[in-house]
């Protein structure tokens, strides 16, 4: 329904698709894209600004919104509800640690496992 109304939202097929069609520095250049520089941006967005913008909302408040926006803004309608809860844990990583480096080293390694497991399909 989402391709009917022209909503964009994310395929897991999508990067495998575009895997089997890419050359080598291609894959690479995908791989630190989606395992190094998204997860390090995406965690100084989401972390940091977003976060210290609705914490004022309360800490419990704060953590849900920063991790439906997350969760939302990957534009991924199947894996939704398993972002949010990745964003939940991230952010109460970062809140219990102080650390925003725990976190990207957190997401990069999922998105990594994510990015092999597309390479092998692919």
């Amino acid at each position: 329904g989402l391709d009917f109304w022209g909503i964009p939202y994310q395929k897991e097929q999508d990067l495998i698709r575009i895997l089997k069609h890419s050359e080598m520095t291609e894959k690479i250049f995908i791989g630190v894209i989606t395992s190094i520089l998204a997860p390090a941006g995406e965690e100084i967005v989401f972390r940091k600004i977003i976060y210290g913008w609705l914490k004022s909302t309360g800490t419990i408040s704060g953590v849900v919104l920063t991790s439906a926006l997350f969760a939302v803004l990957h534009f991924h309608l199947a894996g939704v509800l398993a972002l949010a809860i990745f964003g939940v844990v991230l952010q109460i990583l970062f809140l219990k640690t102080r650390n925003l480096w725990c976190t990207i080293q957190m997401h990069m390694a999922f998105n990594l496992l994510t990015f092999i497991g597309a390479i092998r399909e692919a």
